[in-house]
């Protein structure tokens, strides 16, 4: 026969409003604040050249440290609505990571070189061509 076990009257309450349950959320909060992404890449003028600023998230993800061009190959600049397109990416992701329509960082490979992607959601993205250097082009989501 099993015992019945019935707990007092506003125990899990208690319990729920406790210090114990305190420290969980405090950890729960610094955890979700660390995971978010505190910035989104950005394009840097340093001296005679320009800089991908990545955040470490960014950086591990996409498999690849800041991407460096000379400031005299720049080419042109341009933004494009939907980054998403044929036309705006080209040939296949490698390294890096994707997750289609939602996130899309790492190097674009592609017949006639490497384009290099940071690019999040459906938002409108920057695109800075290039004459010379690793990239062809970069493609950034704006803010």
């Amino acid at each position: 026969m099993r015992a019945n076990l019935a707990y007092p009257q506003g125990y899990i309450k208690s319990w729920a409003t406790d210090s114990l349950s305190t420290a969980f959320r405090r950890k729960t909060i610094t955890y979700l604040q660390f995971v978010t992404l505190p910035r989104m890449a950005r394009v840097e003028l340093t001296g005679e050249k320009y800089i991908l600023r990545l955040s470490p998230w960014e950086r591990f993800f996409a498999l690849h440290k800041n991407p460096e061009a000379p400031k005299s190959a720049l080419d042109s600049v341009t933004q494009v609505v939907d980054p998403w397109t044929r036309k705006t990416i080209r040939g296949f992701r490698a390294p890096g990571a994707a997750i289609p329509y939602v996130l899309l960082l790492g190097t674009m490979r592609f017949r006639g070189g490497k384009d290099f992607t940071a690019i999040y959601r459906r938002k409108p993205a920057d695109v800075y061509t290039f004459t010379s250097g690793e990239f062809k082009r970069w493609i950034v989501s704006a803010k």
